[in-house]
């Protein structure tokens, strides 16, 4: 039975999603899923081009090689972790330096950096930090991670806590979470939630889980924790079968 939703696709109306897919020649479930995740009736049923899928660290990043548009695409293309590709430009490495195009910089001694913070200088971290009855190493891991001397030693707010690469911030979910039967979850739009389950196909075990991701980034997800060694029964099967038996 079709999902009787109307839905008009250049102009001319269709009864159900059914009707429309049958008509372009496009899974039903397939199109329902692209009419959810706010594509146009045209993009759903394969009419006009398909919406471009943005990477979360969208941001043009300029090379002898060429110019890619996010993190991702760079760390694809080289074959290096996205995540490393960006700490290495949260620690000012040069675009260059962090896709691996040229040697990369030779990372200082604290003693061999000059800070200045409140219009006072500071010839290390550990001086800096001193000053302010900080641990060295929390004042310098902030600094690595881009914070400025002031937010390094909390003279100032940090930086926003989900932000892209250039410091700027980033929307996100998590910044303002709601409680749900008890539980914290991203304050997220009614009916953006998925409700999913995840099958063992060797012993038929389920996992039921919800989210507000695209279903397939989160079962990444759920395969790099379980490498990363994270302890549960779920992620205890997932090494012990393997990620393909789910």
């Amino acid at each position: 039975m079709g999902i009787k939703t109307t839905v008009i696709v250049n102009g001319i109306q269709y009864e159900s999603i059914q009707e429309a897919a049958l008509h372009f020649g496009v899974l039903m479930q397939t199109a329902a899923r692209r009419l959810r995740s706010g594509w146009t009736p045209e993009q759903a049923f394969g009419v006009a081009k398909k919406r471009e899928r943005v990477a979360h660290n969208a941001t043009d990043i300029h090379t002898s090689r060429g110019t890619f548009k996010s993190i991702r695409a760079l760390a694809e293309f080289v074959g290096i972790d996205e995540g490393t590709i960006g700490s290495r430009l949260r620690y000012g490495w040069t675009h260059e330096q962090a896709a691996g195009f040229s040697n990369h910089p030779n990372r200082p001694a604290s003693d061999d950096i000059t800070l200045t913070c409140e219009g006072l200088q500071f010839n290390s971290w550990a001086d800096l930090a001193a000053n302010f009855g900080k641990r060295e190493q929390l004042v310098s891991k902030r600094l690595r991670s881009g914070w400025t001397p002031e937010q390094a030693v909390d003279l100032e707010e940090p930086p926003p806590r989900f932000r892209r690469f250039d410091g700027s911030p980033r929307n996100h979910l998590w910044r303002e979470p709601t409680v749900l039967d008890g539980k914290l979850l991203p304050g997220a739009p009614a009916g953006s939630y998925r409700l999913y389950v995840v099958r063992n196909k060797v012993n038929n075990r389920e996992y039921i889980g919800i989210t507000t991701n695209d279903l397939k980034a989160r079962w990444r997800g759920h395969v790099r924790l379980a490498k990363l060694g994270r302890k549960s029964k779920f992620y205890n099967a997932i090494r012990k079968y393997g990620a393909k038996n789910f």
